[in-house]
């Protein structure tokens, strides 16, 4: 998977970014926050996939993983700045948050639905988080000003090409391959004249890659092999390793 020498390409697996970097900036021009770069396993420095995306007049997240909320608050964002979460797959490592997510904008203020977007199943799976939490969500509706309407999401289920706008936040969605999921997406957003592309968990696409080819910044999940490879909770690291771009690509 060959990319152009003067993009900028961020190996996630390898990269630390301190959270605090963006933390209070008044978002002049389009500013990427990496709130969690882990993966599945749980880490003590790592919180899971999450990407905070912010413009002078947009706000939205890419993946929406666990500590995700959290992390918006140690640097003053809270759920009701949130404009919309896009979601590349429906792997819980991605999507764990969603409710904390949901609860913060609500206690907040937020008076409307949460916005999702994501691949197909993205409104069963809200469904049944909603479901699963209802006993929760209908103390919270009944005793908070936010209104009923601050605790449900809006979701839309995706499919490739230009999917949102938000005051002048432009979103596409690219359709990738992380083989064991039918459907997963990267997403290209283009703002205050600039541009980054996210490219979720997925095996090398052309696709991606003629997305991404003119963004001024490209986040490319990768997978260390060796890491993978001889970890012995791993009962077939091999096969992982079929899921997802290698670090040396």
């Amino acid at each position: 998977m060959a990319y152009p020498p003067n993009l900028p390409v961020l190996a996630l697996a390898l990269l630390l970014l301190t959270i605090g970097q963006h933390a209070l900036q008044h978002a002049s021009a389009l500013n990427v926050t990496f709130l969690g770069t882990g993966v599945p396993l749980t880490s003590p420095i790592r919180f899971g996939s999450a990407n905070l995306v912010r413009t002078a007049n947009a706000t939205v997240l890419v993946d929406c993983g666990a500590g995700a909320t959290q992390r918006m608050a140690a640097i003053g964002v809270n759920g009701q700045m949130i404009d919309a979460v896009f979601l590349t797959h429906l792997h819980h490592d991605h999507i764990i948050d969603l409710i904390d997510l949901l609860l913060d904008g609500a206690f907040g203020g937020r008076a409307v639905p949460q916005r999702v977007f994501g691949p197909a199943g993205t409104r069963r799976h809200v469904e049944q988080v909603l479901e699963l939490w209802d006993h929760d969500l209908e103390r919270f509706r009944d005793n908070l000003k936010a209104g009923s309407a601050g605790f449900d999401f809006e979701v839309t289920e995706i499919e490739p090409g230009k999917v949102a706008s938000f005051n002048g936040l432009e979103v596409e969605a690219v359709e990738v391959r992380h083989v064991i999921i039918e459907r997963a997406y990267g997403y290209v957003l283009r703002g205050e004249g600039r541009s980054v592309a996210f490219s979720g968990d997925t095996i090398p696409v052309d696709s991606l890659i003629e997305a991404a080819k003119d963004v001024d910044l490209l986040v490319h999940s990768v997978i260390v092999r060796d890491l993978v490879a001889n970890n012995p909770r791993f009962t077939n690291g091999s096969n992982i390793l079929r899921f997802h771009t290698p670090s040396t690509e």
